[in-house]
């Protein structure tokens, strides 16, 4: 174990061979590969079986399908933030 000392003033003990990675959150979990045998199943797979489940994570916008696009099997989200995809439309159109 060897110490990295963070903005001259925090010190983090990190484990040697282990990298620092601060853009994966602890404690998330991948969903499975995306396929035909899982087509329009949700992920996190509690949704599948529990409506408030399914309501709750879609209103957190953590709610993913597994859908068939033109090429392959792709997880999308099934809500969609109005704000960001009229923001992102009118910086095209400029």
């Amino acid at each position: 174990m060897r110490w990295i000392v963070l903005a001259g003033w925090i010190a983090a003990p990190v484990w040697a061979g282990e990298p620092l990675s601060p853009a994966e959150p602890a404690g998330e979990i991948e969903p499975p590969k995306c396929e035909k045998a899982n087509r329009s199943e949700f992920w996190p797979e509690e949704a599948n079986n529990d409506a408030r489940a399914a309501v709750r994570l879609a209103r957190e916008g953590k709610l993913l399908i597994c859908t068939r696009g033109a090429w392959r099997y792709k997880w999308r989200p099934v809500t969609m933030n109005i704000r960001a995809e009229t923001e992102a439309r009118a910086k095209g159109k400029k």
